[in-house]
């Protein structure tokens, strides 16, 4: 299925549900997900969701050495 996904920043998260404040960083900057786990660039106009980026099934995710 092709869906359109966004990038995650501190609007999309909304406000905690406990303390009712925004995500943000530690000075009150907003808060952007664009990097995965790895620190590679998510695709910025369709980015695929989870920890993650991998582009249309060529990446391949090693979890442990057999």
């Amino acid at each position: 299925i092709n869906q359109k996904r966004l990038i995650i920043d501190t609007e999309t998260l909304g406000k905690t549900k406990i303390t009712k404040q925004l995500f943000e960083g530690r000075d009150g900057e907003k808060i952007i997900i664009n990097y995965d786990y790895n620190g590679k660039i998510r695709n910025q106009n369709n980015p695929m969701p989870g920890p993650f980026s991998f582009e249309e099934s060529k990446d391949k995710l090693k979890v442990w050495p057999k």
